[in-house]
Order: C-alpha cells, then structure tokens, then sequence
C-alpha cells in the first residue's frame, strides 16, 4: 500500500522500486544482526506472527510515508506532465 502511495505521489514506479529493494535489505540486515532463524518468515500458519516480524516492516513503511509527505505536499500529486513551453530557438521543450 505504502509503494502504491508513493508511486501515485511521485508519478513513477522507480521510486516504489527502490523503496521495496531497501525495505528487504534492511529487513535482511535485521535477521543477520539479531541472529535469528530466517525461516520463521516463511511459516504461515495461523498465530505464527510475531511483533519481531511485523515492527521492521512498520517504521520502514511510516518512515517512507512520511519523507513522501513532506516532499510532495507543496505540488500535490504529479497527473500529467504540462504542456510543451516555447524556448527561444524555438525548439519544444516539455515544463520541469
């Protein structure tokens, strides 16, 4: 939900990709360092959800709503790109 949020605020994918490569990484980088047994991700039976689990996940994602926010909240959502603006040697250039 969090990437679909930012790639409706940013008007790309890239960023949503990028946001999704960090988010395993770190998580990774998470189970190293407390030594855990990764295979507990991967159990999907019902109570087997853990806060240890569930934590990272949740301030990556309000983390990455919240630089979001507060960098599209003067433009708003990005729609469509503008018209095309004349420059002086008349060649079309599309607005920033």
């Amino acid at each position: 939900m969090t990437t679909a949020l930012v790639t409706w605020r940013t008007g790309g994918i890239e960023i949503a990709v990028v946001i999704h490569a960090a988010v395993n990484t770190v998580t990774l980088l998470y189970w190293l360092v407390l030594h855990a047994d990764l295979s507990d991700r991967f159990v999907r039976v019902p109570g087997s959800v853990t806060p240890a689990l569930i934590i990272p996940s949740i301030l990556a994602f309000v983390a990455i709503l919240a630089i979001v926010w507060l960098r599209t909240r003067g433009d708003g959502p990005i729609t469509a790109p503008g018209p095309p603006v004349r420059a002086a040697d008349g060649i079309g250039v599309t607005n920033p």
